[in-house]
């Protein structure tokens, strides 16, 4: 009987018989479900650590359908994709939303467990079949203190606080960009309060600036529109003031991603 090659994430290729395959896509596409998240993001490494797990599950009551994200902190994970910690994001069937978070080098993930040092997490979104839906946040009580983790709205501007009020309606139209959400975390041990970043963002006259006064090294700077697409890049950046000519785009909100030290942050500004 033929053999099919298939390649799993750890590395391995294995042979097995078409049959065989089938019957494996067939049990893949049973647990894809109604487009939930299936991994539990330990990956049989790390144990998974109920402490600092944020569920976030994009809800349409219209069909039935839902998306789930796990965004997490531990000490021992890093900024990108981490095979102890990590689960990439697979689409789940049709019709269902599409929701997952993104690295700095913008990896798609379902699972997404970062350094405590990682304060704001972009969380994209792609409406299914339904137009209307409720952002339900779960395992918020994994946070212990006075913290909050604000859910901002990138279409509307709208923000809250997912500790006070765990439940977030929305609307979703065809062509809406697909970075909706930034889920920022702050007051909780070893995430570091907004205001004590020594770098600033502003944009006047298309002109996108970034004031660095200490000279702190930024390993990386890149600008987004909200569909996701890289505009600018640069790394290893030195400059106190730091100019970008955005005279040759669209007035509109961008996303403007720093990474310096063990910390990376992201701004929203207007151009016009």
């Amino acid at each position: 009987m033929p053999e099919t090659n298939w390649i799993m994430k750890t590395g391995y290729c294995l042979s097995i018989s078409r049959n065989a395959a089938v019957l494996l896509v067939s049990l893949m596409i049973a647990l894809a479900g109604s487009g939930q998240n299936t991994t539990n993001g330990s990956n049989g490494k790390h144990p998974a650590d109920p402490n600092f797990r944020l569920k976030l599950t994009a809800y349409a009551s219209s069909d039935n359908t839902y998306q789930e994200t796990v965004i997490g902190f531990d000490n021992n994970a890093t900024d990108e994709y981490d095979l102890n910690f990590d689960s990439h994001f697979f689409p789940g069937i049709a019709g269902a939303p599409v929701m997952y978070s993104v690295t700095p080098s913008l990896a798609q993930l379902s699972t997404n467990i970062m350094p405590f040092h990682m304060a704001s997490v972009p969380v994209y979104f792609q409406k299914g079949n339904a137009s209307d839906y409720t952002m339900i946040a779960t395992n918020v009580e994994s946070f212990a203190g006075d913290g909050s983790i604000i859910l901002e709205d990138l279409i509307t501007g709208t923000t809250q606080d997912l500790r006070l009020d765990h439940d977030y309606n929305f609307a979703s139209a065809s062509g809406d960009p697909i970075w909706r959400f930034i889920v920022h975390f702050s007051g909780f041990t070893g995430v570091p309060e907004k205001q004590d970043r020594p770098i600033t963002v502003f944009s006047r006259e298309k002109i996108i600036s970034i004031l660095n006064p200490e000279g702190i090294k930024i390993r990386d700077v890149s600008i987004h529109d909200l569909h996701g697409k890289e505009l600018f890049h640069r790394v290893k950046v030195k400059d106190k003031l730091l100019k970008i000519d955005m005279s040759s785009i669209q007035t509109g909100y961008y996303m403007v991603r720093i990474s310096f030290g063990r910390e990376s942050f992201t701004r929203k500004v207007v151009v016009n």
